[in-house]
């Protein structure tokens, strides 16, 4: 959503249905630039569903903490429940570096939810590959896994391509 608001020709420029906050942290080093798009007209204008889109960019991984802090509080939306279940879902190919990043970060979840325990977040893990391994769109796999777990949260790792060579591994979207 920020790339798209980017191409629009400048920052001050009004577009009914979005609004753009901006704020920096840990003296200039931590950029949080949140675009919301409120309704059907902002969705239109953005090519993007009604939603809320963080974008977190830094200098570098020593502001670690500040990052984690700042995904906690994004994530501090997510419904409250006595029970959740999250599926985790890893996008992209293992095989290649460039897009190994979705299964190498699943690969590194602990689920529970096969457990017999009860807690208070289930987590269940999934890597679908990609269509050149599968024959089949990742999106497909998981119309069918989250139709059988029905997760109350997806979260998505991918890797993601960038127009702007300065977002590579500086960048985190949520």
């Amino acid at each position: 959503a920020i790339e798209v608001r980017e191409s629009f020709p400048e920052d001050s420029v009004e577009i009914d249905g979005v609004c753009l906050e901006k704020h920096t942290l840990a003296g200039g080093e931590f950029l949080v630039t949140r675009v919301i798009i409120k309704d059907q007209h902002g969705a239109e204008q953005m090519g993007k569903p009604v939603g809320d889109y963080f974008t977190l960019e830094f200098q570098s991984l020593e502001a670690q903490e500040t990052i984690q802090k700042e995904i906690y509080k994004i994530l501090d939306w997510l419904p409250v429940k006595d029970h959740l279940s999250v599926l985790v879902t890893g996008l992209g190919n293992r095989f290649a570096t460039p897009d190994a990043l979705g299964p190498y970060v699943v690969e590194h979840i602990q689920v529970n939810r096969h457990l017999e325990t009860d807690p208070a977040v289930m987590f269940s893990a999934v890597i679908p590959g990609v269509m050149a391994q599968t024959g089949i769109e990742s999106g497909e796999i998981l119309g069918g896994i989250i139709n059988t777990v029905k997760p109350d949260v997806l979260l998505v790792v991918d890797a993601l391509a960038t127009s702007s060579v300065r977002r590579l591994c500086h960048t985190i979207q949520i």
